[in-house]
């Protein structure tokens, strides 16, 4: 019988020796919740192989790599793959990232976790999260050209009593008198 662990991993030991960069590139890629949809297949209780996705930093919006560990029945990494350029060498730091996710992953269960129906999949979420933004024209579209209102030039003498506006309009008299006086 096959069973797909998603939760609640048992620690891994392995003898890779990675470059002395790689190791902090691989916790900074699971500090950024990079590493995703991480499962490890067991059939009649022995572990076969863990498999994750493990985003891109450069590329966030590209196909995440897909990253492999085989391990033996003593929970030892024997064998590693990743889709990434910089596999060759079998020590690239979605190896690292998967293997510490592995190690430190809470134990959580599956009522732990948000319900997932009716979501959006992993690439719309990406294109949420690293959305490139828009463009000003977008954010601030033209406005549309508005009807100017012609208004009649309003005499003081038309003002009845002491309002507001007879005030505002015979002081601004007496300035461009004083003016025209100077």
């Amino acid at each position: 019988m096959d069973i797909i662990i998603k939760t609640g991993f048992e620690k891994i030991i392995h003898d890779i020796q990675f470059q002395p960069e790689t190791v902090p590139k691989g916790t900074a890629l699971f500090n950024s919740h990079h590493v995703i949809n991480v499962e490890e297949h067991r059939k009649s209780g022995q572990s076969l192989w863990i498999e994750a996705q493990v985003i891109r930093q450069t590329s966030v919006q590209a196909t995440p790599y897909t990253t492999k560990l085989d391990i033996d029945t003593a929970r030892k990494v024997v064998d590693v793959s990743c889709t990434c350029v910089y596999n060759q060498s079998r020590k690239c730091k979605h190896i690292a990232a998967l293997i510490y996710y592995v190690n430190h992953e809470e134990s959580l269960s599956k009522t732990d976790y948000e319900q997932q129906w009716g979501k959006p999949s992993q690439r719309q979420l990406l294109q949420q999260k690293y959305c490139k933004g828009k463009y000003f024209s977008e954010m601030f579209p033209p406005k549309k050209n508005s009807t100017v209102i012609q208004c009649n030039k309003v005499e003081v003498s038309e003002l009845e009593g002491s309002s507001a506006l007879k005030l505002i309009l015979l002081e601004s008299e007496k300035d461009k008198d004083n003016k025209a006086i100077r």
